[in-house]
């Protein structure tokens, strides 16, 4: 009872409007930049209509100028004037329509040289001469160059009416038409997650398309790169597999998904999305800004009772040292806690201002026990946060034993301050072959976030140590526990004089 007695007086000795105003402040602004940061980039790979405008238009210079073959302007100028009939038709850019409209001008190139080739081009008939597969003119002039006349009518006739459904289809604009079209073409494959777009009839592309394009992107073999062991390979293969399911389970049961994709998914941003929950997620990179605002508000927090003179009146009292240094570091530890949950706080306003609140209030999708289940976002998130609070309280002991044997406030918050502010760049020291061994050390994790939300640097570092986060919770828990019992011990033992 003692302790929490002392905890409670910790609170009204350290409590001022300055820091209370001082810390929200540097929350406020660390979790709006660190929110910008979790934004998606939702420029449309691949180009654009203006894009494939601004294309044509230079082809046609270039053309007119001798420097450039018509066969390049014929598929520019195709894309240009299928951009203006969709225009026409109010229809939208989209992945999916750049992607068939790109797909239409290479059809229609195809036919060009198909019409060429019939009409005995001489600068064709070199290239078929030398290496046509090598040519710039595409896959399937090989196959052109060693065709009879009456195979290259039907090729030309049925690129014709595949061109024709083409357009009807982005005239209608419906993705789940496309998607049966290219079927039937043989141009993707058909598995469970185009059922389900079929089924549903997905006509726009929302985040259930962006989900399938993940899905279709994943390539369990790039992440398996030549330096990662078996282990390894077997454990991206296994990721990938569950993040496929968490994919299909999100668009079947329409529920966004949080995940972070990455090199090693064999994936890029342009299918990322946006979910308030990817800006809350943030919040377990806040552990390095709550370490610097610690350092910097209670640095002293042993060492200015020393300087003030009122640790005297507290030894004097029937408390024993261990106490007060107890309610001292639970002190801290609280702290950080209440830094934290408000830092959250912060971060689901800006996410629910910015992309509303009702994604929030969805679960949270995770694989376990082999099927993607259903869990409370903001309890995992909690649990997340308890879990990257673990490193940082190591931290804490660190400053607890500066301030409290030192008895210098100003070495404390030095120290402790260049801690916190390299704390997001340490794991940087791993490619360094001189200080490698920093994985095995608290100081790789106090910033558990780049770990929690699978950072390409954290997964890239496990092919050379397969050394993973639990292990370094564990180590973070010894340190700390052994920092503050050293800390305790010496401090008992020590003469107090002021």
């Amino acid at each position: 009872m003692k302790i929490l007695n002392l905890v409670k007086s910790e609170f009204k000795k350290n409590f001022s409007i300055k820091k209370l105003i001082l810390s929200l402040l540097v929350l406020f602004i660390s979790c709006y930049l660190l929110a910008d940061l979790a934004v998606p980039d939702d420029s449309i790979f691949g180009g654009s209509y203006d894009e494939f405008l601004v294309s044509s238009e230079r082809m046609e210079k270039w053309e007119s100028e001798g420097k450039r073959s018509k066969f390049p302007l014929i598929m520019a100028k195709t894309r240009a004037d299928l951009i203006k009939k969709l225009r026409e038709n109010n229809i939208p850019e989209s992945r999916w329509n750049i992607s068939a409209i790109f797909e239409v001008s290479t059809i229609v190139g195809d036919n060009y040289l198909i019409e060429q080739l019939k009409n005995k081009d001489e600068e064709l008939k070199k290239v078929c001469e030398n290496d046509a597969s090598e040519s710039y003119y595409g896959k399937n002039f090989y196959n052109y160059c060693n065709s009879t006349v009456e195979e290259l009518d039907k090729i030309y006739n049925d690129n014709e009416e595949i061109i024709s459904n083409y357009e009807k289809i982005l005239l209608k604009d419906k993705y789940y038409q496309y998607i049966q079209y290219e079927i039937e073409l043989g141009k993707r494959e058909k598995n469970k997650f185009t059922d389900l777009i079929i089924e549903k009839k997905i006509e726009k592309e929302d985040y259930r398309v962006l989900n399938y394009l993940v899905y279709t992107s994943i390539n369990l073999n790039r992440a398996a790169r030549q330096d990662g062991t078996e282990e390894w390979k077997q454990k991206i293969e296994q990721d990938n597999y569950q993040m496929k399911e968490i994919l299909f389970y999100s668009s079947e049961h329409e529920i966004k998904h949080d995940l972070n994709y990455n090199e090693f998914n064999g994936l890029i941003n342009f299918t990322e999305y946006a979910n308030p929950k990817r800006i809350v997620n943030q919040v377990y990179h806040l552990s390095f800004i709550i370490m610097f605002l610690i350092s910097i508000m209670y640095g002293g927090i042993v060492s200015n009772e020393h300087h003030k003179g009122t640790i005297k009146n507290m030894i004097s009292a029937p408390v024993r040292r261990w106490k007060i240094l107890a309610s001292k570091f639970i002190y801290l530890i609280l702290n950080t806690y209440i830094l934290w949950f408000i830092g959250l706080i912060i971060f689901s306003i800006i996410a629910g201002i910015e992309y509303g609140f009702s994604d929030l209030f969805t679960p949270k999708l995770i694989y376990s026990g082999s099927k993607v289940i259903e869990v409370n976002y903001y309890l995992y998130t909690i649990k997340n946060i308890f879990l990257a609070s673990i490193p940082v309280i190591c931290f804490l002991s660190i400053l607890f034993m500066l301030s409290t044997l030192t008895l210098n406030t100003s070495i404390t918050v030095g120290i402790s301050s260049v801690i916190s502010v390299l704390a997001p760049v340490l794991f940087l020291f791993k490619f360094n072959t001189h200080f490698k061994e920093i994985v095995y050390t608290p100081l790789w994790y106090f910033d558990l976030g780049f770990i929690l939300n699978d950072d390409f640097h954290y997964i890239e570092s496990l092919i050379k140590y397969f050394y993973h986060w639990e292990y370094g919770i564990l180590i973070s828990l010894i340190v700390g526990i052994i920092l503050y019992v050293l800390t305790t011990l010496i401090y008992s033992k020590k003469d107090i004089k002021n």
